[in-house]
């Protein structure tokens, strides 16, 4: 992937309605217009925009890629038989998983699923495809957004204002939904940069877009963006000569230099010097978590978006301390452990015959970013936000031409399948819009009609609970039978969950009056009901807590003693 050659080294492909050479400018248009929506969409009036509007942008044209797919695998295109391979895999990967629904539809807030990784391959194929113009085009678009991250995040980073320009957790996230996927753009983006400054005639005035890119990173506190964006930009200066090579490590330097003195706590630098800020010990015990359930069905894996319900009981005390007691880790943070557990070993073998076979054909800038970008998913997280971003690069950074010609049929048919998508997006959009609204003036109707259109998804059914727990407790007249009922719905759509069960202790503490001694019986379902989220997180605070608090309250000395103390192993106790 990251063999050198001149800027002009893409070689194009076949467009939407076009031979392998033509290229349809509507499909050139389609993947550098997406890219940059994707990279740069920030939308705070919905509640959880950044995912939704992504889902909305990322879905259809992964839809249409993903019919031209099956037109590339009976042409013979090996990266796109081995992805459909992984497909059909994770397919059965998720008919066999705990939770189907889960495994196979992104939830309201969730990027993760087999759709969602259907619609992601999709993109690779949208990039193989792209016209003549198309690698031009996307190579622009995509250093446009990347850029105007990039500028958001010094900006957070020297101001940590309100709105836009507020950091999150004291690290710069730009306009992605996180500092972690920030990052790992921006290690796509130091490839990018030191691949224009190792091969272009006119490399000097790519210096100053290095640094922006080097004073981001430190910015975005992304320790694996740092080293795997450098790391890819070493290896490109050393194909360019010593002398080039020293430009781009001084030019890196600089950047992180430029910033450290002016920021918080959080930039990259003292995070390098932090062992214990978000560090090692943490990931190896998940990984270690990951190859124990992995290996408990080693063949079908446990489906997709399952790695946080098969691990979460596992965690240790000291990975409660390090990462906060209630915090868990939804991802393995390494594709690898990721996917062994998702899809077994017969899916980790498709899709690394297709990491192999994409990036053997891949050359140039766009090539350099995909490389700098997917190694973070070594040590971070994949989401929506880079992955059809580093697999649209992917495709297009493809030298050989695909040996495949779109006709009329199959641009009608991809083009139906995007409008399909678009359609079933326009549901989640206008879900977050009533969610949202309810955000502001809370509304039970709202929530209740935002469940009517995702019946299946647990988390805006929780929405409802958690109105109908405020309605109880603001207003006598309003029952507490409604959210304990609710409540039960979520654990029926979600029983792996420890919130829902949590959740479910609050609409029955609603139901009691004061003094709650009076009520040893309810209290004791309480109880109960805490005991099931304690067994699927055996290190949340706020359970032992409430575990502790019920305890005392029902007399039990002893019981509310060993609460406490193992409360005390988590958080600091007076």
């Amino acid at each position: 992937m990251l063999e050198t050659g001149s800027v002009t080294a893409e070689q194009p492909s076949g467009g939407l309605g076009g031979g392998p050479h033509e290229g349809g400018r509507e499909l050139d248009l389609l993947v550098a217009g997406a890219a940059l929506v994707v990279s740069v969409c920030y939308v705070p009036v919905l509640d959880q925009g950044a995912t939704t509007v992504r889902l909305a942008i990322v879905l259809p044209v992964g839809a249409v890629g993903l019919v031209l797919a099956a037109l590339l695998a009976r042409r013979g295109d090996v990266p796109t038989r081995f992805a459909l391979g992984y497909l059909v895999w994770a397919g059965v990967s998720s008919l066999a998983a705990p939770n189907v629904a889960r495994a196979v539809l992104p939830g309201f807030g969730s990027d993760r699923g087999w759709v969602v990784a259907a619609a992601c391959i999709g993109w690779y194929v949208i990039g193989r495809l792209r016209g003549e113009v198309g690698a031009r085009l996307l190579r622009w678009g995509l250093l446009l957004g990347l850029a105007i991250n990039a500028f958001v995040a010094v900006a957070q980073y020297l101001v940590d204002g309100p709105g836009v320009l507020a950091l999150s957790q004291r690290r710069a996230l730009g306009l992605t939904p996180s500092p972690v996927y920030l990052a790992t753009l921006l290690a796509g983006a130091l490839g990018l940069a030191a691949w224009m400054v190792a091969r272009d005639p006119q490399w000097r005035r790519w210096l100053p877009v290095l640094v922006l890119f080097a004073m981001a990173t430190e910015a975005s506190g992304g320790r694996g963006g740092l080293i795997a964006g450098t790391g890819v930009a070493i290896v490109l200066g050393w194909g360019a000569g010593w002398r080039r090579l020293a430009v781009i490590v001084a030019t890196i330097v600089a950047g992180v230099v430029l910033l450290a003195p002016f920021g918080s706590v959080g930039a990259t630098s003292d995070r390098l010097a932090d062992r214990e800020a978000g560090g090692v010990a943490p990931r190896l015990e998940m990984w270690g978590h990951g190859l124990a359930t992995a290996a408990e069905r080693p063949i079908t894996g446990w489906g997709p978006d399952h790695f946080l319900a098969v691990t979460g009981p596992r965690i240790s005390a000291s990975f409660a301390r390090a990462e906060g007691p209630d915090r868990r880790f939804f991802d393995a943070h390494n594709i690898v452990v990721e996917q062994l557990v998702s899809t077994g070993l017969p899916g980790l073998v498709a899709l690394g015959g297709f990491a192999i076979a994409a990036t053997r054909r891949a050359r140039g800038p766009l090539g350099a970013f995909a490389a700098g970008a997917s190694l973070t998913w070594l040590v971070e997280p994949v989401s929506i936000s880079t992955l059809p971003l580093v697999l649209v690069a992917l495709g297009a950074a493809t030298v050989e031409a695909p040996r495949a010609r779109v006709t009329r049929r199959w641009a009608v048919a991809a083009t139906v399948a995007g409008l399909v998508a678009v359609v079933l997006c326009g549901r989640l959009v206008f879900t977050d819009v009533l969610v949202a609204r309810s955000k502001d003036h809370p509304d039970l109707a709202s929530l209740e009609r935002a469940h009517a259109l995702l019946p299946r998804d647990p988390v805006v059914a929780d929405l409802v609970t958690q109105e109908q727990i405020r309605l109880a407790t603001v207003d006598p007249a309003h029952g507490s039978d409604e959210a304990v009922a609710a409540a039960r719905r979520t654990i029926d759509l979600e029983p792996d969950d420890p919130k829902w069960w949590f959740r479910l202790a609050e609409a029955q503490a609603s139901a009691l009056h004061e003094p709650f001694s009076s009520d040893p019986e309810g209290l004791r379902s309480i109880e109960r009901t805490l005991l099931e989220a304690y067994e699927l997180n055996p290190w949340s605070e706020r359970t032992l807590l409430a575990l502790a608090n019920v305890s005392e309250v029902l007399g039990d000395d002893a019981a509310h003693e060993r609460w406490e103390a193992k409360r005390c192993q988590v958080v600091d106790c007076p």
